[in-house]
């Protein structure tokens, strides 16, 4: 029991000190931020309120953990609603990664923001 403790402990310490190095998830600002592309696939069929579509990543690091942000946009342009998603999976160099994000209405154009990410490769890949 107490070595299982000991462990638990040890464990804990780790966590702390790598989130406190900045090796957990951060902002996107707060990274060296690959290019980002968003697009929307408006041909797919959903069920639901949903917003479906894909991050391409143009940077020189595979990524994972994106969190997405879609704002859905009135006719004035005044955000109305919004919603909060991941990525499927970790997205590759000049690669795509397919998200779907519940918004509280479909009615409306998007505006998307990679809210954070964290970098999968601690080498940027060459060209």
């Amino acid at each position: 029991m107490a070595a299982a403790r000991g462990r638990l402990v040890a464990a804990l310490a780790l966590g702390g000190a790598l989130l406190a190095a900045g090796l957990g998830p951060r902002p996107a600002a707060a990274q060296s931020a690959p290019a980002f592309r968003i697009e929307q696939d408006a041909d797919a069929p959903a069920r639901g309120s949903v917003v479906v579509g894909y991050v391409y990543n143009d940077g020189r690091r595979a990524v994972g953990l994106v969190r997405l942000r879609a704002e859905v946009l009135g006719p004035d342009g005044k955000v109305i609603g919004e919603g909060l998603g991941w990525v499927y999976g970790n997205i590759l160099p000049g690669g795509r990664g397919y998200f779907r994000i519940a918004v509280p209405t479909t009615s409306g154009r998007y505006r998307f923001q990679v809210v954070s990410f964290v970098n999968q490769s601690a080498e940027e890949s060459s060209p």
